[in-house]
Parts: structure tokens; sequence; C-alpha cells
């Protein structure tokens, strides 16, 4: 999983995914798109406003 800020900015941020499929961040509260990659396409959250201090889960969905 790949973090970005807003629409394309890449911040050098990845996680790989557990067996659940889940990976985790720490982040500031500010809004963030996530990517995920498989089988060489790419899949996008939309751009999500992250709440800090509290766990805020995110999906990918597949298209």
């Amino acid at each position: 999983m790949y973090l970005f800020r807003g629409a394309d900015s890449y911040l050098g941020l990845n996680a790989t995914t557990n067996a659940e499929g889940k990976a985790e961040f720490l982040l500031p509260g500010k809004s963030y798109k996530f990517r995920v990659d498989k089988g060489g396409i790419h899949h996008w959250s939309p751009v999500t406003t992250i709440i800090e201090g509290q766990v805020n889960p995110i999906e990918v969905t597949w298209d």
C-alpha cells in the first residue's frame, strides 16, 4: 500500500499488507489517498481526511 498526499503527490511511505489484507500507518490529521498494486494494476482509495488520534479504516476497492 502506497501513501499519497491529496491527488498525486507520493509521500515515500508504503506498507505491505498482512494475510488479512490490512496495513497500518500512523498519520497526522490531513487528507490522503492510498494505492494498492495487485497484478500490475493500481487500485485507489478516494481522497480521505484522517482524524488524528483515531483509527480511520480505509477501503480500496478492486475495479
